[in-house]
Formats: C-alpha cells, sequence, structure tokens
C-alpha cells in the first residue's frame, strides 16, 4: 500500500574617504550658467500587469481524474501509459510521471530513492494468479532503487493493510479499496485490506485486517485495527502484536518477522530479510513447519546459528510458533 540565501556586504576603499579628508584647497564656487531643461516627454501609458503568477512546469498538466478502472492503461499522474509497450516512471522529488518503453535503458535508469517504477497500477493488469504488488527494489550492495509497482505470482505481503495496489473507487473482492490520504498512490490509487485471517489471540481468532495484541504475562490478546494501543501498553508490560503467524500468510520471498529490535514489543508483519535495514536485529521468525525457517540467525555480534526447530513459545498466542536456532 512521499525540500539558501546569500548575503555580500559591500565596503567603500579606504583611499577614496583619504582624498575626500586630504585633497587640495578648496577653490571659490564658480556658478554654472542657468540652462532651461527641456519639456519633459510625455510619460508613456501605464500598463495593466496580470498579478496572477504564471503556472509552473509541476501544475501546468492537469492531474487525471480519479477512476475505479483503467483497462489497458497505467496511470502517470498527468498522463496514462500504455500498459502493453510502457511503464510509468514516477518522481516523488516533482510529483510528475513520464512513460518509458518497457524494457528500455531510458526505463532501467528510472531508479533512486524518489523514483518509482510502475508496471500495473491494479491486479487487473496482471494475468491469472498474478497481483500488482507495491515492494522496494535493492541493488547487489542493497543499494535503494526505488519503489516498483510490478505483477508477481501469488498474493502481496500484509500489515494492515496489503501491499496488493488498487485504483480509488474499486473493490478487492469483496472489500473496497482503501484510498485515502497517507496511503501511497493517493488520490487516484490505494492499498487492498489485508487477506490474513484467523490469526490466534488467546481465547479467541482475529479478522481480516485485525492483528492480534498478546499479553505474554497473562497469556489473553485482543484483537486491534492498528498499533497505536498495543505499543502503548507496551509500557507497562511487554506485548507483541501479530499482523501474520505464519510464513503462508506473507508474499513469496518474505517472511512473518518481528523487526523492531525491541524487548517489551514486538511487531510481526510480512517482510523480506535481504537488505533489511534492521539486519541482525531482525527476529523471531514465525512458521508452521522448520522448513518455513531461514536456515541461518545472526546474533548481531557476529555470532551464526543454525535452525534446530519450529515450535510453541511462552512468548506467543497458542497456535502461533516460533522458529528455533542453536
Amino acid at each position: 500500500m512521499q525540500k539558501k540565501h546569500w548575503a555580500a556586504w559591500v565596503m567603500c576603499g579606504l583611499g577614496a574617504w583619504a582624498s575626500l579628508m586630504c585633497g587640495p584647497p578648496s577653490q571659490p564656487a564658480v556658478e554654472p550658467d542657468e540652462v532651461s531643461a527641456p519639456d519633459a516627454a510625455p510619460s508613456p501609458p501605464e500598463m495593466e500587469v496580470d498579478a496572477t503568477p504564471a503556472p509552473s512546469a509541476a501544475t501546468s498538466a492537469a492531474e487525471l481524474a480519479v477512476r475505479a478502472s483503467t483497462p489497458g492503461k497505467i496511470q502517470c499522474e498527468t498522463l496514462d501509459c500504455d500498459l502493453k509497450t510502457q511503464i510509468c516512471c514516477y518522481d516523488e522529488s516533482t510529483k510528475q510521471g513520464r512513460c518509458l518503453p518497457r524494457g528500455s535503458e531510458e526505463a532501467k535508469q528510472c531508479a533512486g530513492e524518489d523514483k518509482a517504477q510502475r508496471e500495473c497500477d491494479e491486479s487487473a493488469d496482471c494475468g491469472s494468479g498474478q497481483a500488482c504488488c507495491r515492494g522496494v527494489e535493492y541493488g547487489d550492495e542493497c543499494e535503494n532503487l526505488g519503489e516498483r509497482w510490478a505483477c508477481k505470482p501469488g498474493k502481496c505481503g500484509s500489515e494492515a493493510l496489503s501491499a496488493e495496489v488498487c485504483l480509488a473507487g474499486s473493490s478487492c473482492g469483496e472489500r473496497a479499496c482503501v484510498a485515502k490520504e497517507g496511503i501511497v498512490g493517493w488520490p487516484r490509487e490505494g492499498l487492498c485490506p489485508s487477506e490474513v485471517k484467523d490469526i490466534p489471540c488467546g481465547s479467541s481468532k482475529c479478522g481480516l485486517g485485525e492483528a492480534c495484541c498478546y499479553d505474554p504475562g497473562t497469556k489473553q490478546g485482543s484483537c486491534v485495527q492498528d498499533s497505536d494501543a498495543c505499543q502503548s501498553a507496551a509500557t507497562s508490560g511487554s506485548r507483541s502484536l501479530f499482523w501474520c503467524s505464519k510464513r503462508a500468510d506473507c508474499d513469496t520471498g518474505e517472511e512473518c518477522l518481528n523487526a523492531t529490535g525491541q524487548a517489551m514489543y514486538q511487531e510481526f508483519s510480512c517482510a523480506k530479510r535481504q537488505c533489511h535495514f534492521m539486519s541482525a536485529m531482525l527476529g523471531p521468525f514465525l512458521c508452521a513447519t522448520k522448513a518455513d525457517c531461514p536456515p541461518t540467525q545472526e546474533d548481531g555480534e557476529g555470532n551464526v546459528y543454525k535452525v534446530s526447530g519450529c515450535a510453541a513459545s511462552a512468548l506467543a498466542p497458542k497456535g502461533v510458533r516460533l522458529c528455533e536456532y542453536r
């Protein structure tokens, strides 16, 4: 489912000041001949100036209207790109988009933290069994290559919202696309609600769009729709928030993991280990079987451990299992 001023001081030369103070004796003043001034030329008529500023390059083109469907097209802020032959290269710094030929060198150069390559803008643009997913691409040395919207097999990862892109006014199955300020692509695009459900939460299970805020001390949990309340509760005792409960809840290549790096508050959601900014601080990882677990795990001090199993834990709700390492 976001930017100098110079001053200069001019000083008069000391030589000019000395000439004025120490010059030759003054001579008697000579009265100039009186010369009559010519008649002043008539002033030109005043021109009426339009105070309205000229449109800037960033606002000269009208933005596209909000549409619930764009068959064969990819919305690109002020223009539509052809789905079959083009991609949209969006520049966050200028709020402008360009249509570039698919697979071209120019399209490949649409990269960087403020750039986004959009190869789709709704899952209807993709083939059967695929979804239009939003993600961030990284290079070989984990440099940020920018955001990318692309068709991927299966489903997109999720937290409170899925990473599946949708058009404002459209539906994601039986639920509405969430398009509002603060969500990527707004106002023309949004993100689908999470499809993860049945997350174990003490004596109950959480439904669509809900996470389990679990208190390991009391073995009790409550279903919430955002992380605020759970984070606040962590000031009085440890809490864990579960947006997912196993790797199968996530997109291909992602894992259900905690990335807070904190002892009192953990938040489990779908993410990729590769190039994650928390690096060795990632974990625990959630699993259904040992095969779901990363084969090795670091402890932040250079020590590497091998996976030994997937088991229940007193720190998680009944029905949620954690990867174990030795």
